[in-house]
């Protein structure tokens, strides 16, 4: 993953001075990209080899190692470009809609935007940068009981660079709280419940569908179809419909579910 992303840093080119003002914003070069992965070593005491590193937008990044999931902006210090963390959305929300992190569940119906709910509210998240720093901002206020928080302005980072082709769909991402318990199992069968219609389609005389998701430490979620199905056409129909999901509770785990 990362040499495929060291290729796409190459063709976007290298970063050069500038005179203009405001200072052109730093390029993800294959060097820096290696030097991310020994940052997120060092916060997440992961093995530097043990860290993968997936693209969010032309300068925001995200690493996963031993179970940790990670977002950084690079950003134009002082003298020099270097690789700033982002608080993640999750606590964010935890703080702007007065509501617990273990009850909320967020999901990104696209790169640069998050969906969270919990205590009975939702608000959307947007990720806004600029050259010295990437944040999640609230774009539409909180909806339901008790809502409160604060909305900024939030400026869609510029440009996009195409990031690298997954190994599955990356349509859609859905966090979980950190822990495992009941959330885990409830928001992933909340999102194959969603796509109900689409599933049911991929599978010939609309039989019932039995959709298997297992997640390593990693948090990326495999989908799976039982036999007949499993291997075929419709298994990876459901793939592609249901789109990459992943939790954070940094633990191994599986569940099964019926379409109906």
């Amino acid at each position: 993953m990362l040499a495929a992303l060291a290729i796409a840093s190459v063709v976007a080119g290298c970063s050069t001075p500038s005179t203009g003002y405001p200072p052109a914003a730093p390029v993800a070069t294959a060097r820096r990209l290696e030097n991310l992965q020994a940052v997120a070593s060092r916060h997440t005491a992961c093995p530097a080899r043990e860290i993968g590193i997936r693209q969010v937008s032309e300068r925001v990044f995200s690493t996963m190692g031993c179970g940790v999931v990670r977002e950084y902006a690079l950003v134009q210090g002082s003298r020099y470009a270097e690789w700033q963390p982002i608080m993640p959305v999750n606590m964010r929300a935890a703080n702007e809609m007065v509501c617990p992190l273990e009850r909320l569940v967020v999901s990104a119906p696209t790169e640069n935007v998050r969906q969270v709910s919990g205590c009975g509210r939702s608000a959307q998240y947007q990720l806004a940068c600029d050259v010295s720093q990437c944040e999640w901002a609230m774009t539409t206020p909180p909806a339901g009981a008790g809502a409160t928080g604060r909305v900024v302005e939030a400026t869609p980072p510029p440009g996009r660079v195409t990031a690298p082709t997954p190994s599955t769909p990356d349509s859609s991402v859905v966090v979980v709280p950190q822990r495992a318990d009941p959330a885990v199992d409830q928001a992933i069968r909340g999102q194959l419940d969603a796509r109900r219609s689409a599933i049911r389609a991929c599978v010939p005389r609309g039989e019932l569908t039995m959709v298997r998701a297992q997640w390593g430490r990693d948090g990326m979620v495999r989908l799976s179809l039982d036999p007949p199905w499993q291997g075929t056409q419709s298994e990876r129909c459901v793939q592609q419909s249901v789109g990459q999901l992943q939790v954070t509770t940094g633990e191994a785990g599986a569940i099964s579910h019926v379409v109906r």
